[in-house]
């Protein structure tokens, strides 16, 4: 292993900006890796402290930093998020933003940038991978932490062609772990998703009667944004003022056919349920039914309903 200065390696790392700072004399050792066609490398690092700023964003192509730690241990904080890893365990962080590492105690690292494509992910859910740790106790994380160990090793005898080919399967499993967690954050977003939804649903379903109903007090009510609650409605194919409109015109339907209502009017009816114009209520009304509250009611009549 090639020593280098610290600030230039971990740079070349982490294609960012790079200050290193610590008490004693910093010691880093940085061997580059070729894991087909991803430029890995085995770290190894005396206490410091690295903090990363990037540069500018891409528009395209998030990757995502993959950091084994062989021995030692490595405290991340990224967005606010402080998040120590410690012996025989892989975290995920990104370079959207600041990082600082402090590595406490002489430490091994094996680092592994993964694209985005490359483990079939979004942009968006690579970053929901910031933070991620990977223990042994599922067959696939106790797998791949064998394997990283094993490859740590190991990687001094190892020549490029056969690393290159380790390698490829390496980042293999690497995709393989990241993909199942980010469908386990995407199923636990759906969940929180869908009870939100359930919950305002609930709620404006209680007070259709108020003429004031509608999306941005739905939205207030929550505290969400328009743009948010909107979102969760069309997750399921629906609009939520059409969604109000609809709920309101069923209970309407449902007064007009009661004979016990027979005696109310329909304008009371319509201002019940939030419609406060009789000739609104009219038209959204035969939009919804093709006929007239009148002809409804009539219809129920003559059926004897």
């Amino acid at each position: 292993m090639r020593p280098q200065s610290p600030s230039v390696a971990w740079s070349r790392l982490l294609n960012g900006r790079v200050q290193v700072s610590g008490r004693e004399r910093i010691h880093l050792d940085v061997m580059g890796l070729d894991l087909a066609g991803v430029d890995g490398a085995l770290v190894h690092a005396g206490p410091q402290t690295v903090d990363f700023t990037p540069f500018k964003i891409p528009p395209t192509g998030a990757i995502v930093d993959f950091w084994y730690v062989r021995s030692g241990a490595v405290v991340f904080d990224q967005a606010g998020r402080n998040q120590l890893a410690a012996g025989d365990l892989l975290l995920a962080s990104d370079r959207s933003g600041p990082i600082r590492m402090h590595l406490p105690e002489p430490s091994q690292l094996l680092h592994v940038p993964v694209p985005a494509a490359r483990m079939g992910l979004s942009p968006s859910e690579a970053a929901h991978l910031r933070g991620q740790t990977w223990r042994g106790g599922d067959g696939t994380a106790t797998l791949l932490l064998s394997v990283l160990a094993g490859f740590c090793d190991s990687v001094d005898q190892l020549g490029p062609s056969v690393t290159a080919g380790l390698g490829y399967h390496l980042t293999d499993l690497i995709s393989l772990a990241a993909a199942q967690t980010a469908a386990a954050e995407r199923e636990s977003r759906q969940r929180v998703r869908s009870d939100m939804l359930l919950r305002i649903q609930a709620f404006a379903k209680q007070n259709l009667h108020n003429p004031a109903l509608n999306p941005s007090c739905l939205a207030r009510q929550h505290n969400i944004s328009l743009r948010y609650l909107q979102k969760l409605f069309q997750e399921r194919g629906l609009r939520a003022a059409k969604w109000i409109r609809r709920e309101r015109l069923a209970r309407c339907l449902a007064d007009l056919r009661d004979p016990r209502k027979a005696d109310v009017s329909i304008a009371m009816i319509g201002r019940r349920w939030g419609f406060t114009t009789p000739s609104y209520f009219t038209r959204v009304f035969r939009e919804e039914y093709a006929m007239t509250p009148r002809q409804a009611r009539s219809a129920y009549e003559v059926e004897g309903v």
